[in-house]
Order: C-alpha cells, then sequence, then structure tokens
C-alpha cells in the first residue's frame, strides 16, 4: 500500500477537489472551536470527496452519564457568571456554546477545548453541507456498529455519502 501522512488543518484540508473515496474524522470535529469552524471544517471534508464518496466519523459522546457534568459546569457557568468572568484557564465563559467544555486530559495535565455534540445537531450540520446519512446513532466502543442507549454510549458513529 502506497501511504504518505499530511498534516494540515481541517478548516483549509490540503488537497485538490474530489481527491478522496473516503474521509476519516476520527474524534477529530469536536475539537473545532465554534459553530462556524465545525460547519467550514464538514464543508472541507465534503470538498476532498469524490463524488459518492464516504465520510466516517466518529465523535466522543460527551452525555454519557460520567462525563455530562463538564458541559452542564460549562453551561452553568455561562449563565451564572457575570459577562467577564473566565475560566481557570483565562476563557471568557460568554464565549462558549450550548455544549462547549474543557475537558482535561491525562490526569489534568492539559485542558483541551471539545464540543458535545447532540445527535441531532450533528445531524443537521451534515445535511446542511449536502452529505446523505447512511448510518448515525450512539454506539459502545466495544461493538462500534451496534446501537446503544444514549447514556451508556461512548461516541456517535456516522457513516454519510456526498
Amino acid at each position: 500500500v502506497n501511504m504518505r501522512f499530511v498534516e494540515g488543518d481541517m478548516l483549509d484540508l490540503p488537497f485538490p477537489d474530489e481527491s478522496f473515496d473516503v474521509v476519516f474524522c476520527i474524534a477529530v470535529l469536536q475539537h473545532a472551536p465554534g459553530l462556524e469552524a465545525r460547519r467550514r471544517a464538514i464543508r472541507e471534508m465534503r470538498r476532498v470527496l469524490k463524488k459518492g464518496g464516504v465520510l466516517l466519523m466518529t465523535n466522543w459522546d460527551l452525555w454519557k452519564y460520567h462525563y455530562m457534568k463538564i458541559p452542564l459546569k460549562m453551561l452553568f457557568g455561562k449563565i451564572f457568571t457575570p459577562f467577564r468572568k473566565t475560566t481557570a484557564e483565562g476563557l471568557r465563559y460568554c464565549d462558549f456554546d450550548f455544549g462547549d467544555a474543557l475537558v482535561p486530559w491525562k490526569v489534568n495535565a492539559v485542558i483541551r477545548y471539545y464540543h458535545a455534540f447532540r445527535k441531532r445537531e450533528l445531524k443537521k450540520l451534515l445535511c446542511e453541507a449536502g452529505f446523505q446519512i447512511r448510518f448515525h446513532n450512539y454506539v459502545r466502543q466495544k461493538d462500534e456498529m451496534q446501537k446503544s442507549f444514549a447514556l451508556r454510549a461512548y461516541n456517535i458513529l456516522t457513516v454519510a455519502k456526498k
């Protein structure tokens, strides 16, 4: 197999139009900050897909029971703190969208931005960009194609066609 790795920005993919039969977006889109950035990243994925190409995407399900407190904490911070109030990382609560969160990684060593997608929200973004949804549901890690109850899921798995 002839492979090469290319580093690029998901908002401006360094490939010509209609370059790929399949695009994999594994645990990436949730890190695009803001609605417009998420829309732009999806449009870029569609742009580089050939006609009839397939997008396979997973997004971490932050709304499951163990993690639900993270986006809820950010939401309450946005609603109940003064306009200029900031998080411990120096970010203003008022700049966050519903579902945005700062998630600790590796025992709080790094704080990273994350958007907690809701299934309907993600489907709407993909349909707006012109994708046809083939599979879109909550799944558990052990059997990624097995549908799961939302609070027990680990990911939202999406298969969409251009």
